[in-house]
């Protein structure tokens, strides 16, 4: 399936750029946050292309703007200032990926970039709901999660329970192994 695109920049000359270079994406396209706010709330799409400056506000404050339309929309932030801090800055807006607008022409760049995008958000989302769905397993079976160290266990608080553990993340494997039943400790070690 191919990805579609909500494009939000200001520029027609840098819209058509990207236009021909996402030839076959259902794509929309908005001059300003305004349009592209009432874009969104008609259809949600799968990625959002924007650029990251938009007078009169950034493109930060406009894709907060979008995420609270639509919750977890992927971003590819464009910029005309092709720097390293503009890049940091867009990540740190919560950016999937940023791209400089000189490189929107080089052949099918923009284009894998999204599908990238859309394909490690939808990714993200799935192993979130892994996540959600394994925690509520757990707390159902009263079950605690662990893992090991060569000198420790780290556990969370329903293992140091099951255990008596006192009350902490991680013990000595000297300490847990002393919680053991007679016999079980050389099983264990083997183990690990």
């Amino acid at each position: 399936m191919t990805p579609s695109v909500l494009l939000v920049d200001d520029d027609e000359v840098d819209r058509l750029a990207a236009r021909r270079m996402l030839k076959g994406f259902p794509l929309r396209e908005a001059a300003h946050a305004t349009a592209a706010e009432a874009l969104l709330r008609e259809a949600p799409v799968d990625v959002v292309v924007l650029d990251f400056f938009l007078p009169p506000d950034t493109g930060p404050e406009v894709l907060t703007r979008l995420r609270r339309i639509q919750p977890g929309l992927p971003c590819v932030f464009l910029s005309g200032q092709g720097s390293e801090e503009v890049a940091v800055e867009a990540m740190k807006a919560g950016a999937e990926d940023y791209l400089p607008k000189a490189s929107v022409g080089e052949p099918r760049r923009l284009a894998q970039l999204i599908r990238r995008t859309v394909e490690t958000a939808w990714l993200r989302a799935e192993a979130q709901r892994t996540q959600a769905r394994l925690a509520m397993a757990l707390e159902a079976a009263g079950a605690g999660t662990w893992s090991t160290a060569p000198d420790a266990v780290t556990g969370d608080a329903r293992f140091g329970a099951l255990f008596g553990l006192p009350a902490g993340e991680r013990w000595p494997l000297a300490d847990w192994f002393a919680t053991l039943a007679r016999g079980d400790e050389a099983r264990v070690r083997e183990a690990l």
